[in-house]
């Protein structure tokens, strides 16, 4: 008895079709990828550049420029006015200013206030219960002044307090809890780590833990009941960035700010800290402005200054950010009193 016979199976015509067309569609793959590799690789790094140091807009608006064209100066806010006081006309010269002018913003003006007790510029100055304590800073004979004065918007007067223990210039203030904190400076011919608390309410002095870094002409910014203490200058500008914790006297090292500079600036916004200008080099003027997050340890690049400028302040109203004064230029045109300036810019992030 014959056996059936079986009969093979062929693949169905649809089952070659898609091997081919898998077949088809990987090579057509490994050769775009081949010939595509460098745009490939080139997309790649220009994404971690950016993710290292990513550009974030802000904008800058010229507001009405300040009666008193000065560099050096200082900037304290009460009840959404701006307090500019002291200043220079140059670098090394003994013509220092006393004045203190008022900033507006809402109505874009300035006004004359009476002005400070003692002249003098690289002091500092820091807001407790609506009071602005101008402190320390550099004489008419460019020798440091220990003067601590206190200034009061409503009566528009001034007032001595208790001399700073280290008198110093180039020197930098920051408040927590009611109390200032000075933080480091320059007396001839060393860079300080001093860090001294005054208290208003007693008047007094007490001295702190040191900056782990001695520097001058630094700036400094409050987030959450710490410091931050940031560039700066000893024998060379600085990228250094301090966090001071006044609740346990101690110091931590972050992360480096991008541009080292000196005779900055800075304020804060949203919990961030917009540090702007200075200069890096012998007068070399920055328009650079740099965004810091303390909560994540980490830089941005932020929207460069409309003018470049160091020796300015800075101070917030209403989450903007004023920046004021300054100089510009060479350092042989430092000795110039076209140095100086009296430009106001608003920066909004």
């Amino acid at each position: 008895m014959g056996g059936r016979v079986k009969k093979e199976k062929k693949p169905g015509v649809f089952k070659g079709f898609l091997i081919k067309a898998i077949v088809n569609s990987v090579i057509i793959l490994f050769l775009f990828m081949l010939g595509c590799r460098n745009d490939f690789l080139a997309a790649i790094k220009e994404k971690i550049a950016q993710d290292e140091n990513p550009v974030t807009s802000g904008s800058w608006t010229r507001k009405a420029s300040m009666p008193t064209a000065r560099w050096s100066l200082t900037s304290s806010v009460i009840d959404n006015k701006m307090y500019v006081m002291g200043g220079s006309i140059a670098a090394y010269t003994s013509i220092i200013f006393d004045a203190v002018e008022m900033y507006d913003p809402i109505s874009n003006t300035w006004t004359a206030k009476a002005k400070m007790s003692y002249g003098r510029w690289t002091s500092t100055s820091s807001v407790v219960n609506d009071k602005i304590y101008l402190i320390s800073g550099t004489q008419a004979t460019g020798s440091p002044t220990d003067r601590v004065d206190e200034y009061d918007p409503l009566t528009d007067s001034w007032s001595s307090k208790a001399p700073i223990p280290t008198a110093r210039q180039g020197l930098t203030s920051s408040v927590v809890d009611g109390k200032i904190y000075v933080i480091g400076g320059w007396i001839p011919f060393d860079d300080l780590d001093t860090v001294e608390e005054y208290d208003p309410t007693t008047d007094t002095w007490t001295a702190k833990s040191s900056m782990p870094t001695p520097r001058s002409d630094l700036t400094s910014s409050v987030v959450n009941g710490k410091i931050y203490v940031i560039g700066g200058s000893t024998n060379t500008t600085l990228d250094t960035v301090e966090e001071y914790d006044p609740a346990i006297d101690t110091w931590k090292t972050k992360s480096s700010m991008p541009t080292p500079r000196s005779d900055l600036t800075s304020s804060v916004v949203n919990g961030k800290i917009y540090v702007i200008g200075g200069y890096n080099g012998p007068y070399s003027s920055l328009d650079t402005v740099e965004e810091y997050d303390p909560a994540i340890d980490t830089w941005k690049t932020q929207t460069s200054m409309i003018s470049p400028r160091f020796g300015m302040s800075s101070s917030v109203v209403n989450d903007k950010i004023y920046l004021v004064g300054g100089a510009q230029g060479l350092a042989s045109s430092l000795d110039d009193p076209d140095a100086r300036l009296d430009i106001l810019d608003e920066f909004i992030p």
